[in-house]
C-alpha cells in the first residue's frame, strides 16, 4: 500500500487531450534514511476522434521533471479514447540528515499547430516525503538529588534499525561525567543506577552551593551518524549538613580545686578550654568556625573563654556550600557574686569608733564545698601604718551581710583610716 500519491493533470491548449502525472511514494527505509518514489505520465482523451499517426515527423513531445531529473519522448500517434502511459519510471531518493525531504516534479507538452494535436501542456507539483526517524529524543527527566537514581523518559522511533542507543549525565555538555551506558532500543524510559562513585562525580562538582545545572543525554547511532538530544535539569545536594563534635573543659587550678569537676563553671572566674572537630560532607570543606559564650566569640576551632558569662557554649561551622550547623554544650554554672565590702564608721569624743561592715557575697556552694565569709578589718591614723587584721562577727541574709565592730582607746583628735576584707 503506497504511502502517499499525488497527480497533476493538465488539457492541451487545443482542448481535446489530457495529461497526467502521478507521483507515489511506495516506501521509506530507516536505515538507509531514503524513500522509493515512482511516477507515471499518461495521455488520455477528452473528446473522441482526435487521433493522430505519423511517421516521419515529431508532432508532439514531451519533458518530465522528476526530482531534478529531466525525461524527454517524442509521441509519435495516438490511437482514439485509450488512456496511454507514455513514461513511468522509480527512485530511490535521500533525505536530509534530519530524515525530511521535498520533491517537486513538473511536465511539458508541445506539439504543431495542427488542430488535430494536443497544443502546449504544462504543470508542476510538490510533495513532501514521510518523515523518517533519525534519532531518539529525550522527552523528560527530573530535577533530583544526589542520593536518589533519575528516570529518564525517551522515544526512539527508528526502534532496531539504530545501531546503538545510550544515555548519559553531563556536567557541562562537553562530556559524559556520569558515562555512557546502553539503554533498549524499543523501551521508552531508563533509570540511572548511580554507583557510589559516580554521586561522587556529582557531588564534588558542587562544593560551593547546594545545587547545580546538570543535562541528560541520550545518543543515537544510526547508519553511521551520531545523534544527541539533550535535557537541562537540577541536581541538588542533600543531608550534607556538616557535623561537630565538641569540648569545653575547666583549665583553672583554682577553681578547680573548688568544684572538684572540670565541667562545673564558677561564673567569672573560671578559664575554659574550647575545641571542635568539625567534618564537613560530600565534598565540601569548612569555611568558618565560631565559638559563643554570652557575649565572647572565638572565630576558630578552639581557644579559652577567661571570665566564663554562661553556662551554655554555642559551636558553629559553615562548610563551603553555606551550609551552617550548631552544637550547644551546657555546663553547671555556680552563679558566684563576688564579695563587696563597705565600711561606714564614726569616732565618739572619748574615743571610740563604731562602724558597720556590709556588702555581697556568695552563700552558696561549689560543688563539695561551701562557700565560707569572713570580714575582718583594721585601721591607721592618716600617717601611720595598718595594724593587725581583727575579725568582725557577720549577720547573713541571702547573699548580703553586715558585721559591726567597736574600736577604743583612741585619741579623738586624730584623724583614722578603717578598712574592711571580706
Amino acid at each position: 500500500m503506497a504511502l502517499q500519491t499525488k497527480t497533476i493533470t493538465c488539457n492541451g491548449s487545443n482542448g481535446h487531450h489530457a495529461f497526467t502525472l502521478t507521483v507515489t511514494e511506495n516506501s521509506t527505509s530507516t536505515s538507509n534514511n531514503t524513500s522509493s518514489v515512482s511516477f507515471n505520465f499518461k495521455l488520455s482523451s477528452v473528446k473522441t476522434g482526435y487521433d493522430w499517426n505519423y511517421s516521419n515527423n515529431v508532432p508532439v513531445t514531451y519533458s518530465i521533471n522528476f526530482n531534478g531529473t529531466t525525461y524527454s519522448g517524442n509521441i509519435m500517434s495516438y490511437n482514439g479514447s485509450s488512456t496511454v502511459t507514455l513514461k513511468s519510471g522509480s527512485a530511490t531518493i535521500p533525505h536530509n540528515s534530519d530524515g525530511t525531504k521535498s520533491i517537486s516534479y513538473s511536465f511539458s507538452v508541445s506539439s504543431i499547430s495542427a488542430s488535430y494535436l494536443p497544443g502546449s501542456a504544462s504543470k508542476s507539483g510538490s510533495m513532501t516525503l514521510t518523515a523518517i526517524p533519525r534519532q531518539a529524543t529525550i522527552t523528560s527527566a527530573p530535577n533530583f538529588n544526589d542520593e536518589e537514581n533519575p528516570t529518564i523518559s525517551y522515544n526512539n522511533g527508528a526502534g532496531n534499525t539504530v545501531t546503538s542507543l545510550q544515555a548519559c549525565i553531563s556536567l557541562d555538555g562537553s562530556k559524559d561525567d556520569i558515562a555512557y551506558r546502553d539503554i533498549s532500543k524499543t523501551s521508552s524510559s531508563y533509570t540511572f543506577n548511580l554507583t557510589d562513585a559516580e554521586r561522587n562525580v556529582l557531588r564534588n562538582a558542587c562544593t560551593t552551593s547546594n545545587s547545580r545545572n546538570v543535562i541528560f543525554f541520550v545518543q543515537t547511532v544510526l547508519n553511521g551518524q551520531t545523534y544527541r538530544s539533550t535535557l537541562t535539569k537540577t541536581l541538588n545536594i542533600v543531608n550534607a549538613t556538616p557535623t561537630i563534635e565538641a569540648t569545653a573543659k575547666d583549665t583553672n587550678s583554682t577553681s578547680l580545686e573548688l568544684t572538684g569537676s572540670e565541667n562545673k563553671i564558677i561564673k567569672g572566674y573560671n578559664t575554659i578550654a574550647v575545641n571542635m572537630t568539625a567534618t564537613a560532607l560530600k565534598g565540601a570543606t569548612i569555611s568558618s568556625y565560631k565559638i559563643t559564650n554570652g557575649s565572647n566569640t572565638i572565630n576558630s576551632s578552639s581557644g579559652e573563654f577567661n571570665n566564663v558569662e554562661s553556662e551554655s557554649f554555642d559551636f558553629t561551622v559553615t562548610d563551603s556550600r553555606g551550609n551552617t550547623f550548631k552544637k550547644t554544650l551546657v555546663k553547671t554554672l555556680v552563679d558566684y557574686i563576688r564579695p563587696t565590702a563597705n565600711v561606714k564608721a564614726d569616732i565618739s569624743p572619748d574615743g571610740i569608733i563604731t562602724g558597720t561592715i556590709s556588702g555581697n557575697f556568695f552563700n552558696g556552694s561549689f560543688g563539695s564545698k561551701s562557700n565560707t565569709l569572713s570580714v575582718q578589718y583594721n585601721y591607721k591614723t592618716v600617717d601611720g601604718s595598718y595594724g593587725s587584721w581583727k575579725s568582725a562577727t557577720a549577720t547573713k541574709s541571702g547573699n548580703t551581710y553586715t558585721a559591726d565592730f567597736t574600736i577604743s582607746g583612741l585619741d579623738y583628735r586624730n584623724k583614722y583610716v578603717v578598712r574592711a576584707m571580706v
